[in-house]
């Protein structure tokens, strides 16, 4: 303020021909240096002040009173879940048939449900275990849903056709596919390949049996394709 001041007066003297230019420029470079000194402090003083990058909840308290911080270094942990990211390993059968759009449910272990959206597909697998991560986003306000909680996923991968069945119908053909033996309608034994595409409590889904067909229910080890057989319909069917 002094420094003002006496730049004032010194330009008012000067405009009355009562002092030199020279004192009025000595006058002019002092308010300078301190106007200059002035701008550092406030620069120094912001840096004293604790700014997040985001909102959030502070988490983890990294530094104690009395500890000596650098600018710019941390002195807490803050964590902001909303939307909540959601990460899961998919196969490359899998892989194949995600789209961009697909939306999840998201099941947590106490029963909460969450809708997500897929927001990224990696490129390259894992080394180890040859799946490829997938990340879906579901929103969580007020950061209810907490981090590292284990969770089941469900795609929607598309529609089609399938059939459950006891994983003790399956058969292994002698070309090394799994599959069902079946009876045509002309009482003939078929084998069609399957492919698991989920699994329940009481059995297994698969794709691949033809429409209407007769599943062998006992005996399937045993009878090779090609043979017709007089097919007898389980009880209750």
């Amino acid at each position: 303020m002094s420094n003002q001041l006496d730049y004032e007066a010194a330009s008012a003297l000067e405009e009355k021909g009562w002092t030199t230019s020279n004192r009025a420029a000595a006058s002019k470079a002092a308010l300078d240096r301190a106007e200059a000194s002035l701008a550092a402090a406030k620069i120094e003083l912001e840096k004293t002040r604790l700014r997040a990058p985001f909102s959030g909840v502070f988490e983890t308290r990294l530094a104690e009173i009395g500890d000596f911080l650098s600018p710019g270094a941390a002195c807490g942990e803050i964590v902001d879940l909303d939307p909540i990211i959601i990460s899961v390993d998919a196969t490359e059968e899998q892989m194949a048939a995600l789209e961009k759009t697909a939306t999840a449910t998201v099941r947590l272990n106490d029963g909460r449900n969450l809708d997500g959206t897929l927001r990224y597909v990696a490129r390259t697998a894992d080394q180890q275990t040859r799946t490829f991560k997938i990340e879906i986003e579901a929103q969580n306000p007020d950061n209810a849903i907490a981090a590292g909680l284990t969770a089941s996923v469900r795609i929607s991968l598309g529609e089609m056709p399938a059939v459950k069945l006891s994983p003790a119908s399956l058969v292994l053909h002698d070309d090394g596919r799994i599959g069902v033996r079946y009876v045509d309608d002309q009482d003939t034994v078929q084998f069609a390949h399957v492919r698991v595409i989920d699994d329940a409590q009481d059995g297994i889904w698969v794709t691949g049996i033809p429409n209407n067909a007769r599943l062998m229910a006992a005996g399937q080890d045993f009878i090779r394709e090609g043979l017709v057989v007089a097919p007898q319909a389980a009880e209750g069917l």
